[in-house]
């Protein structure tokens, strides 16, 4: 779907729909698996400066890696956009740090280029409910006796030895 932000933002228009999750190539890449649809609802308008903003929700079920033990979980992402859109780079500039900027040096834009960065960001580090119930924590147990049993390990002790010599 194809909108001009400024008229959205001019009218104060709401967008709000479902767009197929082959059109987030970049998320996709991100995850293991992707429903087949990504909801989205943005509301347009102007900040105090004449400025394009966007406000709003993309949401999508996907299965994750947990990037501890590598295991697929079912997670459900919903990311929160809030952002100025504008046209050029050194309109970006002249925004603050704190504040999200898209720039859209065309007139119109794709929903789904508005919402993919923030979908991306959004996507958790550790998806395993808890430190207890992720995998990896068989691979510490196994660690853990395996420590126990051996002696301490003193790999340069020999080079020790030769240099005394």
């Amino acid at each position: 779907m194809v909108i001009i932000p400024n008229e959205y933002g001019r009218a104060g228009r709401i967008w709000s729909g479902r767009i197929a999750s082959s059109k987030f190539v970049r998320f996709c890449e991100e995850v293991s698996s992707v429903e087949d649809v990504v909801t989205v609802e943005l509301r347009f308008g102007q900040d105090g400066h004449g400025r394009t903003t966007v406000n709003g929700l993309a949401s999508v079920s996907c299965s994750l890696p947990c990037h501890r033990c590598a295991a697929d979980m079912k997670h459900r992402i919903n990311a929160e956009i809030d952002a100025r859109i504008v046209h050029t780079e050194t309109q970006a500039s002249e925004i603050g740090d704190n504040i999200d900027v898209i720039v859209c040096d065309q007139g119109a834009v794709e929903i789904n280029t508005l919402v993919e960065d923030d979908l991306i960001l959004s996507i958790p580090w550790q998806v395993c409910p808890s430190n207890e119930a992720c995998q990896i924590d068989g691979a510490r147990e196994y660690l853990a006796e395996g420590s126990k049993s051996a002696e301490r390990r003193q790999p340069f002790a020999s080079l020790r030895d030769m240099l005394r010599e």
